[in-house]
């Protein structure tokens, strides 16, 4: 089952274009306080859940597998289709990236664990929202979020890019570190 797409960056100008359009680049400059940099080695994919196979995917942190000196990134989501809790919609624990959390609130492969008594009454105060085909979606690295499997009969496809701040560095020899940054003109 095709998850993901990665790499959109470089495989077509639409994609490109997208990320470096100067419609959101201020949004994004007042997010992060910092001039904006398209991380292209995370989050640079077409994301699918298929029809009746996808599976739900856990609450997690984006920042789990990445690499950086600090936490100022952001995901910019793109719903190419509309979006909705039977297809998958993304769901997010508001205020969750400014909890602390220690290694016990996570399992071995750092999801968020729902049987823990804390993350459970986090839990319980989860939200999301039907999303519409054009909406965006901008949520911190450190924001936990999941989405249900698709269990319609159509394809649910979203585009999602992330970027942080110039002065936040991929920690050399690391996955952050291996795919070029784009740095973007401020506006």
């Amino acid at each position: 089952v095709v998850r993901r797409l990665r790499q959109v960056y470089s495989r077509d100008m639409l994609f490109k274009a997208w990320m470096e359009n100067e419609k959101i680049r201020p949004v994004l400059q007042q997010i992060l306080r910092d001039q904006v940099v398209i991380t292209t080695g995370h989050h640079n994919s077409i994301m699918t859940k298929m029809p009746h196979v996808s599976t739900a995917t856990a609450w997690h942190q984006d920042r789990r597998y990445w690499q950086y000196t600090d936490d100022n990134l952001v995901s910019i989501w793109l719903a190419l289709d509309d979006e909705y809790s039977q297809n998958g919609v993304l769901e997010f624990i508001p205020g969750s990236h400014k909890i602390s959390f220690s290694p016990e609130h996570f399992d071995e492969k750092e999801y968020f664990r729902e049987d823990h008594k804390e993350n459970a009454e986090l839990i319980s105060k989860k939200t999301s929202h039907v999303l519409k085909k054009g909406d965006v979606v901008i949520f911190h690295s450190l924001l936990l979020h999941r989405a249900n499997k698709n269990s319609t009969d159509e394809a649910k496809i979203s585009f999602v890019y992330t970027v942080k701040g110039k002065h936040t560095k991929a920690i050399k020899g690391s996955r952050s570190s291996e795919y070029p940054e784009i740095v973007l003109e401020k506006i």
